[in-house]
């Protein structure tokens, strides 16, 4: 019996100094990352390869991987240059301050105002975290419309805490800033530099996504070897994480389509366009199709749209499942029921399907504003009134971005949600297709990589 006590002893005394000894080595690997930053060397510090990982699917498994290697989203980024994980490490440390001690950028978006969509909103936050960290402001969301941003979004744990505080202290040192000439970044950032002395300045963005980038990428901070790297899927990861209730139905509806994270591509066709060519198809012949026993309508023209939609994304990576996005549920719904590309069609393989395709086994699984694998309903703009609508009626514009960020490579077309989501992929100029982009918005019959960010005049506010 003394025996046995005495092993045990001597067990649980080699298993305590196990544990101190990796305690404290992680301890050690921890405080050098931050010393090192502490520091003005030019390149971060390095990590462990974890591989992509999606934006939201499996979001928990992502964090706590991330959170193993340090417990700030942006130290020990390989992606982000140094002057943003600055920003991030000095924001931190002034929303730790009294309030009144900072100064603010605040974004909003006011009831009965018109803010623009989702992209308009979201996409160039890149470009005001430049605007603030050249003016030493801690940038802050508050949305009153149509629900408050954190219905829908939330920060991140080890994330950059963009709610905003009590700021009833600067009420007479507040500017709005008002409306600027063609929506354009320099227009903004010109006020925001000519209102330098006030505590806080409030904004309502609705910048175009090229200009906003274009600004962005012109202006930001030149660091060796980062300059190419696309980082806004990386800043959009630190600023928000998907409120439970939108996490649970992204996931649920990644798991009901079979959509793994990165081995996925996306098709994003829009409808509902301002160009000249959407004019025009308004006053073309309709398709009627019945499809899930309800009569659906489709401009003849777009059926062209949807094929070279899919066909863009399916050459992004063959043989891969295909995740359609658009504003018309009855082209979604024709797509998925009628398209050459979906399975659900059964092509003729040595006539109906093209070449590129007759040997490749392809799958189009499809989920755009349901649960469902059949689209219910449109989703809805942000700037929709809330009268008799609750906050889960809007989640469906979230869960669809959230849903093509999480793949591989999108198709897009015109407007900038497609383009949006495709750059939140981290891979726009790798293996993202730009399937519609003439002036008048009509398909030139091929896919393109895009490269035309610089085309912008900066100058004119464009």
């Amino acid at each position: 019996m003394k025996r046995f006590i005495l092993n045990l002893f001597i067990l649980s005394i080699l298993y305590l100094i196990s544990v101190l000894f990796y305690a404290s080595k992680n301890h050690s690997k921890l405080f050098s990352v931050w010393n090192k930053y502490s520091s003005n060397n030019d390149a971060p510090p390095s990590k462990p390869n974890i591989g992509p990982s999606a934006v939201f699917a499996h979001y928990d498994e992502m964090m706590e991987r991330r959170s193993r290697l340090d417990p700030n989203l942006y130290v020990s980024s390989q992606t982000l240059p140094l002057w943003l994980i600055r920003y991030f490490s000095w924001h931190a440390a002034q929303r730790l301050k009294p309030p009144s001690e900072s100064k603010y950028l605040l974004l909003t978006c006011e009831k009965e105002r018109n803010c623009g969509g989702l992209t308009r909103r979201l996409g160039s936050l890149p470009f005001f975290i430049q605007l603030a960290n050249s003016t030493n402001r801690v940038l802050l969301i508050d949305w009153e419309a149509p629900y408050p941003l954190t219905k829908f979004l939330v920060p991140p744990p080890g994330g950059m805490d963009w709610r905003a505080p009590d700021l009833s202290f600067a009420a007479n040192d507040t500017v709005k800033l008002g409306k600027c000439f063609k929506l354009g970044p320099k227009c903004v950032a010109d006020k925001v530099f000519k209102n330098e002395d006030a505590a806080v300045l409030v904004h309502t963005p609705r910048l175009l996504l090229q200009a906003a980038v274009a600004y962005f990428e012109r202006k930001a901070p030149r660091e060796k070897n980062f300059d190419d790297r696309e980082m806004d899927g990386e800043i959009f990861r630190i600023l928000f994480a998907p409120s439970q209730p939108l996490k649970d139905r992204v996931n649920r509806s990644m798991v009901k389509l079979k959509l793994v994270p990165d081995q996925y591509t996306s098709a994003h066709v829009r409808v509902q366009y301002p160009s000249r060519f959407m004019l025009q198809n308004k006053r073309n012949k309709f398709l009627t199709r019945i499809v899930d026993g309800k009569l659906i309508y489709i401009p003849n023209d777009y059926i062209g749209f949807a094929n070279h939609a899919l066909r863009c994304a399916a050459l992004l990576m063959v043989g891969a499942p295909v995740y359609v996005s658009s504003d018309n549920v009855g082209l979604v719904r024709n797509m998925v029921k009628f398209s050459l590309y979906s399975k659900n069609i059964g092509p003729n393989i040595t006539v109906d399907m093209p070449s590129e395709f007759r040997f490749v086994q392809n799958m189009y699984p499809v989920h755009v504003t349901s649960k469902q694998h059949q689209v219910t309903k449109r989703n809805l703009d942000l700037n929709a009134k809330t009268d008799g609508r609750i906050e889960s009626d809007f989640y469906s514009i979230f869960e669809d971005l959230l849903v093509m960020a999480s793949g591989r490579c999108v198709s897009y077309g015109i407007g900038d949600y497609g383009k949006f989501a495709a750059r939140l992929t981290g891979n726009l100029r790798s293996c993202s297709f730009e399937h519609q982009f003439s002036p008048e918005g009509t398909p030139t019959g091929y896919c393109r990589i895009d490269g035309i960010w610089n085309q912008y005049d900066l100058d004119d506010d464009e």
